[in-house]
């Protein structure tokens, strides 16, 4: 950790008082049939308003879109109302309403009275609980379960289940809320949505094949995110925690499956085996979220139960909320508790939309609404960009000293965190891949930075690939290799921009593809041997087919739209493109275009 003078970047705070916040101007407006009347919390993707619905005369809840409400953001927004709009089940929160009004993109919730099952577990927690009894568990699992398998029947993945995205009204029903992330199985504009090939979902749950590969999540991964949160509720703590998401993210990949009886006695032994079970490493060792629930439920009846929620946790709620009713829907934390003001504190803003911060040695946190982050004397505080993609990881590292009742403004610069050299290979031979970009057909490539790495290897139709995460100390974790018999994910696959996810054809990949076909050389095509790594040229329609069948026809050539976006993207003159049989050229003669592949519809 740095602990001399910030980075050149940073420029010196100056200690500086904080106006009383502003009233809302957004409190009495309205959206559809409803009117804004209070302001509860913010979540990573939205603010949330309490309001009121005039065409049902009852209280609802209202999520804004936050920040920029343009392209990928606004769409995946309201995809989070097209989907919950799907599903009616009582332990999975409705969604009455979604659209557009006033220049901004809002959803219409039902009002759940009662808290945040993770606000549950913390509260125990503080009080010396090592969590919640195996019978509270258990209940709350067969609800969630439940609900889980009605959000699956529809063809969706949630993608985040986690405690703060599972909501306990006052009656004990828990609710799954926030599907901000959630994924359609049959949507052939997924990939395009999400296309940052970030690691998709919250780290402490994620499950490894969200780790190696986003777009592989299935309704197993929100099993696997189901177990840790039955793990946390049931010992005290995540099953595998970390002082970094690097730690955290590499225990899922490597690490054995915790055992929850070793962590707190007594615990049924159905009931420990079931959670483990949904912590297997390979997505088809879990079960289904409805076997889980009858599972669940036939351990809890052979103890004589029929499984209501217990009153330990109606008691919990009652001294969580202080025996009011209270709103909460998609929240991060108590409005009330936002609002205390700190005596000392920092007071950062940052060049990037959402930020995560860690002092000391502590946990990555999201940065607060406001920035105002409570502490107090000499401290090491890290600041990173909350949703970071493939590559380097964009942070800012320091330290800063306050005075006791000193409030104080930081401006952060994020930026590429440098690290000692990391060489890093990929078994096999053939091109080798780093962040969806080939770059030659070395054994190993260097990394020199803290991020995550995408890497890949194509010999022959083998299809290599690991991912490698370096903190920004720079010590480094590579996941295990995954051999397939096509392209698939980060390491072959680059997402930038509005361009769609592609893999470009290097004269390495054609060639390959061309002897395979037995097809002869184009015009002048050895001279480009001596840059294999580069992007082919002289391509013809045969050769274009060549490619496609040598990546085991799970990708495509792109529409005339895509290829517009990739040759600004590229730099390129001319760029193939294609709609079934059809190929054409964008933008200039056919021997000087190069050429991308898109995943097909089916997926890679």
């Amino acid at each position: 950790m740095q602990t001399a003078s910030p980075p050149k970047t940073y420029r010196s705070p100056q200690p500086q008082s904080v106006a009383p916040p502003r009233p809302d101007p957004l409190i009495g407006k309205t959206f559809g049939s409803v009117r804004l009347t209070e302001k509860l919390g913010s979540g990573a993707m939205g603010t949330v308003y309490r309001a009121w619905h005039d065409r049902f005369a009852q209280e609802v809840a209202v999520k804004l879109l936050k920040g920029g409400n343009t392209g990928t953001a606004r769409e995946r927004f309201l995809r989070e109302g097209r989907a919950a709009a799907k599903i009616k089940h009582p332990n999975v929160t409705r969604v009455m309403d979604a659209g557009e009004i006033h220049g901004a993109a809002y959803l219409v919730m039902e009002l759940v009275d009662g808290h945040s099952l993770g606000s549950i577990l913390d509260d125990q927690v503080a009080k010396g609980a090592a969590g919640l009894s195996p019978e509270s568990v258990r209940a709350l699992g067969i609800g969630i379960s439940r609900g889980l398998a009605a959000i699956h029947a529809q063809g969706i993945v949630h993608r985040d289940i986690k405690p703060d995205n599972i909501l306990v009204g006052k009656d004990g029903t828990p609710k799954i809320t926030d599907l901000g992330l959630a994924k359609q199985l049959d949507d052939p504009e997924l990939l395009r949505l999400t296309g940052t090939g970030m690691v998709v979902g919250t780290p402490l749950y994620v499950s490894p094949e969200g780790i190696r590969d986003p777009q592989r999540i299935g309704p197993k991964s929100d099993v696997y995110g189901l177990g840790c949160t039955l793990f946390h509720l049931l010992t005290g703590q995540p099953p595998y925690p970390g002082s970094s998401a690097y730690d955290v993210m590499r225990g899922h990949l490597e690490q054995p499956v915790p055992q929850v009886r070793s962590s707190r006695n007594p615990i049924p032994s159905d009931l420990a085996v079931l959670v483990e079970r949904c912590l297997s490493k390979q997505p088809d060792r879990r079960p289904s979220a409805d076997d889980l629930a009858d599972l669940l439920e036939r351990g809890g009846a052979t103890r004589g139960g029929r499984w209501a929620l217990p009153a330990v946790i109606a008691a919990v709620i009652a001294v969580v909320l202080g025996g009011a009713a209270g709103a909460w829907s998609l929240l991060d934390a108590s409005p009330a508790a936002a609002a205390e003001a700190p005596s000392s504190a920092l007071i950062i803003a940052a060049n990037a939309p959402a930020v995560e911060i860690r002092l000391d040695s502590g946990p990555w946190k999201p940065l607060p609404d406001g920035g105002v982050v409570p502490a107090t004397g000499k401290v090491a505080l890290a600041v990173r960009a909350a949703a970071s993609g493939p590559g380097a990881l964009r942070a800012w590292r320091g330290t800063v000293d306050l005075a006791e009742g000193e409030r104080r403004k930081l401006d952060v610069v994020l930026d590429r965190i440098t690290v000692p050299a990391i060489r890093q290979a990929v078994s096999g031979s053939g091109m080798l891949h780093r962040n969806g970009e080939p770059v030659g057909l070395d054994r190993e490539t260097v990394l020199d930075a803290a991020g995550s790495w995408h890497l890949g290897r194509c010999g022959g139709k083998v299809w290599t690939s690991r991912i490698v995460l370096i903190d920004l100390d720079g010590t480094a974790a590579a996941g295990p290799e995954e051999i397939l018999d096509h392209p698939s994910g980060p390491a072959f696959f680059r997402f930038a921009g509005d361009a769609p996810p592609h893999l470009v054809v290097s004269w390495w990949l054609a060639d390959q593809a061309r002897q395979v076909a037995q097809l002869p050389e184009p015009a002048g095509w050895s001279r480009q041997a001596l840059r294999p790594e580069q992007p082919a040229v002289g391509l013809n329609p045969a050769l274009l087919d060549a490619v496609l069948a040598f990546c085991g026809n799970r990708v495509r050539l792109p529409d005339p739209a895509g290829a517009k976006r990739l040759a600004v993207l590229h730099q390129a003159a001319a760029v193939w493109c294609g709609d079934g049989e059809r190929k054409d050229v964008i933008g200039g003669a056919a021997n000087t275009a190069i050429a991308a592949v898109v995943p097909s519809s089916s997926g890679p």
